[in-house]
């Protein structure tokens, strides 16, 4: 079993009620560390639900991708908006990429609070690229 973050201060470090609603349904309501696994893996997308589900989903799935160091989660999220892209198939390209960009902010306003040492996805990925110093993976790991 993973040992998923605790991101205490996320909630307040975003900007969009909309985007506090989203990270807060990524979170594990008993532990209020990030889920384990995706918050809605069955989505119905005609559910009036659906672009709060989609974002969800989306959210957390960047969040899990950067912040933990659990092997199936430290896939390159290339299909993380999947689901965002199917709740807004009828609707322009510009509006699903201002949704995504606004998700986006709210996961940079949500990762700010967090020490980069405690990024472990990123840290490895860095590691990976050689992006990353030595000493700051030595540290971290």
């Amino acid at each position: 079993m993973p040992t998923m973050p605790n991101i205490p201060n996320g909630e307040r470090a975003i900007e969009c009620n909309a985007a506090k609603v989203v990270f807060g349904a990524c979170l594990n309501k008993r532990t209020g560390k990030l889920k384990t696994k995706k918050p809605y893996p069955n989505m119905d997308f005609k559910h009036a639900d659906a672009i709060l589900h989609a974002s969800v989903n989306y959210v957390w799935r960047i969040l899990c991708f950067d912040l933990t160091n659990f092997r199936p989660h430290n896939c390159l999220p290339c299909t993380a908006d999947w689901d965002i892209r199917r709740v807004f198939a009828d609707r322009s390209l510009a509006e699903r990429e201002a949704w995504i960009d606004t998700l986006d902010e709210a996961i940079i306003q949500i990762e700010s609070t967090i020490p980069a040492d405690q990024h472990k996805g990123t840290i490895e990925w860095g590691s990976a690229f050689q992006l990353l110093n030595k000493q700051v993976t030595e540290r971290t790991a």
